[in-house]
């Protein structure tokens, strides 16, 4: 028989769950109210009673607690206030203190994330399904991420901490725990796997991200997509790319165009331009410590390697100014530390045989740019 749960106002979410842990302070002037977050201490060295050994027992050995035979039990009944050490290690929300009344040592009982509506403490102005909420160091209420955690239910203005109903659920977010480097062994090929099969005939995304940044912006960069590829070993054959793109394709192609990265620079109303060196669809820089000691440094590498011709490198279109195709800093003659190699020309020169001639197409006519074996 289903059990009837209330549906009156204030109501529980019946999928809610909950456990009993000891709360130990990091500071012992902390205290607990319900509906605010706390994390495990997730680097504990002791049991749930601040034990390094079991407890005495007549004519047996005591055993001295050591990783890998499950005997640091604080790390899943003890908890503490958020802390910038254990912001990964988020244990839930606080439904009941105990006979402490929340002070340092006290057995309380928290809910466990697990996607249910809960009432949490929060100090953010909010607006249901829209506002995240999160964690962060040394803050006692959920506040705004941090570290994410939950999306408000409610609509309310807590800028004077309060309660506000939290659809708390750290799985609704791309974000890796903990804020250190995992560690995947060797025969790992890759750590995010995922794949799709669609029949979609009018329009497909299986990534969409986007961001709207809302705030001035005075200073720093902002990207949408940040990814970072280290290397600490060595390489002796291949190569490493921190974003690779492969487009596969069968059947018949028809329509305007097949591309395998499609990249943008639009710009949105009437804003005004000052003091602005640039606006690019694409900006490439090549940072290197030390020089290669065999092959090239380019900013672009192209290359064909298809049984087909290849008919254009760059192909542009458009209806407006475009200032340059490209736009090369700090050329000069010679082999400066910082230059992109170039030669100084002298006297007129002739082509022959020797010159090739690059064919180029502007506005559906052909031209050509030409270059020479030589800078005379």
């Amino acid at each position: 028989m289903t059990k009837i749960v209330s549906m009156s106002s204030g109501a529980i979410d019946p999928i809610a769950q909950s456990k009993r842990v000891f709360f130990h302070a990091d500071t012992t002037t902390a205290s607990l109210k319900v509906g605010q977050p706390v994390c495990y201490n997730s680097d504990s060295v002791l049991d749930h009673k601040k034990r390094t050994s079991d407890p005495a027992h007549i004519g047996i050995t005591q055993h001295t607690y050591a990783e890998g035979a499950q005997d640091f039990t604080g790390r899943l009944f003890v908890v503490e206030e958020p802390l910038s050490a254990n912001l990964h290690a988020f244990a839930g929300i606080v439904k009941a203190l105990g006979p402490l009344a929340g002070a340092d040592g006290d057995m309380i009982e928290i809910w466990v994330p697990n996607g249910a509506v809960l009432p949490c403490w929060i100090d953010q102005s909010v607006t249901t399904d829209q506002t995240v909420l999160g964690i962060r160091n040394s803050v006692a209420n959920v506040s705004y991420p941090g570290t994410p955690i939950g999306i408000a239910k409610e609509t309310i203005n807590r800028t004077t901490a309060g309660l506000c109903w939290v659809k708390v659920d750290p799985n609704m977010f791309l974000y890796q725990y903990p804020n250190t480097n995992l560690s995947v062994g060797a025969s790992v090929t890759d750590l995010h796997h995922s794949r799709v099969t669609s029949a979609a005939t009018t329009g497909f995304d299986h990534l969409d991200l986007r961001t709207t940044l809302t705030g001035t912006i005075t200073s720093g960069n902002f990207k949408g997509i940040l990814s970072y590829m280290d290397l600490s070993g060595s390489m002796a054959d291949g190569y490493i790319a921190s974003l690779h793109g492969q487009l596969n394709l069968s059947g018949v192609i028809t329509g305007s165009g097949t591309m395998l990265f499609g990249v943008m620079a639009q710009v949105h109303g009437s804003p005004t331009f000052t003091e602005c060196s640039h606006v690019a669809a694409i900006w490439a820089d090549t940072i290197l410590g030390v020089a290669p000691t065999a092959g090239f440094c380019e900013v672009v590498y192209m290359s064909h390697n298809g049984a087909a011709q290849l008919d254009q490198i760059v192909y542009m279109y458009g209806n407006a100014k475009v200032d340059y195709i490209w736009r090369m800093d700090a050329c000069q003659d010679g082999a400066a530390a910082n230059a992109i190699e170039g030669c100084l020309c002298d006297g007129t020169k002739s082509y022959d045989a020797g010159d090739v001639a690059i064919r180029v197409n502007i506005d559906g006519d052909v031209f050509y740019i030409f270059a020479s074996d030589s800078n005379a």
